[in-house]
Parts: C-alpha cells; sequence; structure tokens
C-alpha cells in the first residue's frame, strides 16, 4: 500500500505535458511528468479515499467524491490533446491548465481523458482532507511505479518490468497481459492503480456501479504491421439494469419498465404506473416492491433499494473527445455523460491484438462495496387493516327513519364547552 510523502509542487517548466494515448502507436507513447495527486493512505491505513455527498436528509452516502466532482464539470471543461482535439483544442496543456488538474484545482477549463480521472480523485481528495500535506498519485505503489504512471499509461508503469520471455516489457505486453500475474495490474489503467494501490478492488463488469472507475483499451496493428492501442480512462455514472427494487421511498432507482409478469402488474396498470405493455407512465409516489422491471441506477440510488438485478448496460461520464451525450441526446466533446452501452460485448481479454478490453475498480468507501440485495420484505409497511361495521338497528315505518342507537354529536358552545344533542325522531312533512 503506497505511503504519503511530503506535498510538492508541481514544476511543469521542463518537463512535457500529458497525452491521452487514447489512439497512439506503442512507440510513441512519451515519460510523462508526474505530479501530485489522489486520494490518501496514512500510516498505512485507509483513509476516506472519497468522501461522497450524503443520502436523504444526511443519510448514507450514495456517490463518491470522485463522482460528484466529476458531475460538477459536465459541460464546463473542454477536452484539449496535442493528437485528438479539435480546432483549437488540438493542442498541449498551458501550464497553468496542466498545474490544476494535477492539483486537484476546482478551476479547471481543460482536460483529457486520464487526467480528467485523477484531477476527479485529486479534487475529491482534497475536499474531504483540506490540511492534508501530501498528495497521492505521485505515491509508490511498488518499487518506483506511482499512481500517476500507472493511470496515464507512463513509462514508469513498466519500468524494469520483463515480459513473458524474459524481455523488458513493452505497452503490448502489459496491454495484453504478456507479463507475470504479479504484474498484470500495471496494464489495467486506473483500474490496476486502484486495486493494487489498496485504495479499492477490481470488479467485474456484471457488477458496474456509479463510481466505480473504468479504463478500457482498443488494440489493433497498423498499415505497417506495428502494434497500436488506444486507451480511455472514465468513471460509471449510471448503469441499466433489470430485476427487483424498491420504488416511492428514498435513494429508489427511477423506473424505466414493468415486465407483464410482475407480481401485481394487474394493480399497477389499474393505477396508473404502467400500461399494458409495461410502458412506465408514472413513478410511485408510495412504496412498492417490483419483482420484474428494469430501471436505472445512478448518483443518487441507494444500494438498500436494490434486489437481485442484471446491469444490461453502463453510462460512462469522462473527458471524450467525441459522442453522443447521454442527457442531451447530441454530440458532444468535453466532460459528459456519453450514451448507455453494453461494456460486456467489447470484453474479450483473451484475444490478441483487435481486442478490446474493459477493466473496473471500486473505491473501498463505495456503498456498493457491502451491496447486499434487497428483499420484498426490507420495507415493512406495518398498516393495520380498517375494519368496516354495518350500521345496526335502523326501522324504517313508512315515511319516518328511526335509528334507535343514535350516536350524541358533540357541540362546542359559545363558553368552548361541549353540549351534547339529543336524538329523536324526525318527520318528513
Amino acid at each position: 500500500m503506497p505511503q504519503l510523502q511530503q506535498k510538492k509542487t508541481s514544476n511543469t517548466s521542463n518537463t512535457s505535458m500529458p497525452s491521452t494515448g487514447q489512439k497512439t502507436d506503442a512507440s510513441s507513447v512519451s515519460n510523462q511528468q508526474t505530479s501530485t495527486g489522489m486520494v490518501g493512505v496514512t500510516d498505512s491505513a485507509t483513509t476516506p479515499l472519497l468522501d461522497g455527498v450524503g443520502g436523504p436528509e444526511g443519510g448514507p452516502k450514495t456517490s463518491t467524491g470522485a463522482l460528484d466532482a466529476a458531475l460538477s464539470k459536465r459541460g464546463q471543461v473542454e477536452y484539449v490533446d496535442p493528437k485528438h482535439g479539435k480546432g483549437n483544442n488540438k493542442r498541449d496543456f498551458t501550464h497553468d491548465e496542466f498545474d490544476k488538474l494535477v492539483t486537484g484545482s476546482e478551476d479547471i477549463s481543460a482536460a483529457s481523458c486520464s487526467p480528467f480521472t485523477y484531477w476527479a480523485m485529486e479534487n475529491a481528495y482534497q475536499t474531504a482532507n483540506p490540511n492534508a500535506e501530501a498528495s497521492l498519485i505521485d505515491q509508490k505503489i511498488e518499487g518506483n511505479t506511482t499512481i500517476k504512471d500507472v493511470v496515464n499509461c507512463q513509462s514508469g508503469a513498466r519500468k524494469g518490468v520483463k515480459n513473458k520471455d524474459g524481455k523488458a516489457a513493452g505497452w503490448e505486453d502489459l496491454i495484453l497481459g504478456n507479463v507475470s500475474e504479479e504484474d498484470a495490474w500495471r496494464g489495467k489503467g486506473v483500474a490496476g492503480a486502484v486495486s493494487k494501490g489498496g485504495l479499492g478492488e477490481e470488479v467485474g463488469l456484471a457488477d458496474a456501479k456509479p463510481g466505480d472507475l473504468c479504463q478500457t483499451w482498443q488494440t489493433w496493428n497498423n498499415d505497417k504491421g506495428e502494434f497500436s492501442f488506444g486507451g480511455h480512462s472514465t468513471q460509471v455514472h449510471r448503469v441499466h439494469a433489470k430485476g427487483a427494487a424498491w420504488f416511492g421511498v428514498d435513494g429508489a432507482p427511477l423506473l424505466e419498465s414493468v415486465d407483464p409478469s410482475a407480481t401485481g402488474f394487474d394493480r399497477m396498470v389499474s393505477e396508473g404506473v404502467c400500461d399494458q405493455s409495461g410502458a412506465v407512465l408514472t413513478q410511485p409516489m408510495m412504496p412498492l416492491w417490483i419483482d420484474a422491471c428494469t430501471f436505472r441506477i445512478d448518483e443518487t440510488t441507494l444500494a438498500t433499494e436494490i434486489g437481485a438485478h442484471t446491469v444490461l448496460t453502463q453510462e460512462l461520464i469522462g473527458a471524450h473527445n467525441g459522442g453522443k451525450n447521454a442527457d442531451t441526446g447530441e454530440s458532444d466533446s468535453g466532460v459528459f455523460t456519453r450514451e448507455a452501452e453494453d461494456l460486456s460485448k467489447k470484453n474479450n481479454s483473451k484475444q490478441a491484438a483487435g481486442a478490446e478490453r474493459v477493466y473496473l475498480a471500486r473505491l473501498n468507501e463505495s456503498q456498493w462495496m457491502e451491496y447486499a440485495p434487497a428483499t420484498a420484505s426490507t420495507h415493512s409497511m406495518n398498516i393495520e387493516p380498517i375494519e368496516l361495521r354495518p350500521v345496526q338497528n335502523i326501522q324504517i315505518d313508512h315515511d319516518i327513519d328511526i335509528r334507535r342507537d343514535f350516536v350524541p354529536l358533540p357541540l362546542v358552545d359559545d363558553g368552548g364547552k361541549k353540549k351534547k344533542k339529543r336524538g329523536g325522531r324526525s318527520r318528513k312533512n
């Protein structure tokens, strides 16, 4: 587990600016500057990695600080990169822009994928630990390899590492897994840095949840037959799932459809929750357990309200150089949440060049780390049935109605005292 050192002031004057490594040949990957960092580990004990937002009325945390930081910059940060930027943004960061990224400053205006990921983590750490004297992404995970080396695909991630043939490992070896199991984490980007650094643990795609950190790799051979790769570093913002969940309660997911096989389906139709096809007409306002439906889990969802389920698609937030915005439906560039996709269809880590690999890691303080599926009995409603009793001893005598057990009605006189009105006959004229 990394040990914190004294915080250093970044010096960008004699070093190159970082590139994303998003699409490049292995030969073009440069040694990029180390920076200040991520989240704190002090005296070998994990401190709160990211301070997530509180749940309903200060309840359990539903998000992580890194995800909150990323969400706060949607539509406010431009995508800048010397190879993949567009127009005037096809350039390096200025020294000021880069310094703000590596120090977790609130005032950022430019980013690319992995720098935005470590910015979000550093920002969250500084927010949770305002008196911190050290940063984390400069901290050494193993040997001289720092967290930033691995997150940002820098040469330090493979320095001194041998491939399975006993030769110095290159990016091809790290990404394709042609290294020992002990060194496999080095090729997993932020997911490897978090899991190996003791800040969280790697999770499978089937378990993806908001706040999980994501690294994807694409590999191919270029026109010269040389190994090439492209990477992207993001966070999971939302997932869409099918299964069971509670609705109409604080922290409930967003109901997207109801399966006609769901228990109580006809009643949900009659009460206007959905139509006969299962299309949602309105979100439930009262506590309702639905055992067969699809729903969206986001940064406001409480894990305690989610039953057994299967994740269908994921929405990733980060600094993207293009793609469709999940919130606006428009093509976009910069920091935004990309439209939902099934990442499992891309994960094929056993193939050689041409495959796409996806790795996820969950931070220690994520509410999903302790997730246990909710059930229909999670919320006990304890509603007592109302006993309906018929009115008794009523006799009808021609045009006269007589209620012999007439209940006296309380009246209030001018003095505020209650009087009783006697019962009696009432005759129709």
